[in-house]
């Protein structure tokens, strides 16, 4: 019964208002009583007010903003991957040292007496990442590399986008937002013939040498979007060497009409000592189609 003579208190001030008059002019008569309690909504039109906006609010949600759904439930129906091989990675070697390296190790009189020497280890690595043979790189194209951030340059150094893709451990892609660049993406556009994509091989963090890894953020979790859609999550672990993730699913697009992309964003890191810029120094794709 308050709220019922609160709101006929609150428009009878309103219509005195309106005409120029006080709200304590002169008592309230039955027939303002009556006429006020006519132009004020029922309690039944409030519930019904109430029901078509959650309604309303809801439709908006499911059909026109489904990145805040995605936000709001992140691990209910997309798989969270883990790696499924490392392979160590030797820091402070070039690719074109690499190939020299392999050179000698297959021309090597006693290769089998080096199984336990680092060369090996070198060679198991570009054997990963390369293959023998054909790999997924003798028919996988990746036109465009692109970041929506990149942190300034400074005199000698770069870390642009296309670092992550440059099979260089001397270079890495830095964002460049505020903070440790959670919600930052890398974008890789492939060619419409390029093989698709089963595996994703990362180096994670800024990994020329141990001390710029610590000292910069590296990634704990990627979101993988495929073509602009959530479709993994990779949990990575804090270490420099090639963590290899076998994908469920093959990611390409089968027609082969049109360009198709892989963003990786970042969701959470593992804090560097001295700066907050998140790295990655590599991302790699395979296998070859078979």
């Amino acid at each position: 019964m308050k709220r019922e003579n609160d709101e006929i208190h609150d428009e009878l001030i309103r219509q005195f208002i309106r005409r120029g008059r006080k709200a304590d002019e002169r008592p309230l008569s039955p027939c303002t009583r009556r006429r006020v309690m006519q132009s004020l909504p029922s309690r039944r039109s409030h519930r019904w007010m109430w029901a078509a906006s959650i309604l309303l609010v809801a439709c908006m949600a499911i059909g026109g903003n489904l990145h805040f759904l995605e936000k709001m439930t992140p691990s209910r129906h997309v798989a969270t991957l883990t790696p499924h091989t490392v392979v160590p990675w030797p820091s402070g070697i070039s690719h074109a040292r690499w190939k020299d390296m392999l050179a000698r190790y297959d021309s090597h009189p006693q290769a089998d007496s080096l199984l336990r020497d680092s060369l090996f280890r070198l060679c198991a690595l570009y054997k990963e990442v390369y293959g023998w043979g054909c790999n997924w790189y003798c028919g996988g194209k990746v036109e465009a590399v692109e970041a929506t951030s990149v942190r300034d340059s400074m005199p000698g150094f770069t870390y642009l986008p296309t670092q992550a893709a440059d099979s260089r451990l001397s270079t890495a892609w830095v964002e460049g937002a505020e903070g440790n660049g959670i919600g930052e993406r890398l974008t890789f556009t492939f060619s419409p013939h390029s093989w698709p994509v089963s595996e994703i091989k990362i180096v994670n963090g800024y990994a020329k040498n141990e001390k710029v890894w610590r000292a910069n953020s590296r990634i704990r979790k990627l979101k993988v979007l495929h073509n602009g859609q959530w479709v993994y999550t990779l949990q990575l672990a804090d270490i420099r060497d090639l963590q290899v993730f076998l994908l469920p699913d093959t990611l390409g697009t089968p027609s082969g009409k049109a360009p198709w992309t892989l963003s990786f964003e970042i969701l959470d890191v593992y804090p560097g000592t001295k700066f907050s810029d998140t790295a990655i120094t590599e991302i790699l794709f395979g296998p070859a189609a078979h």
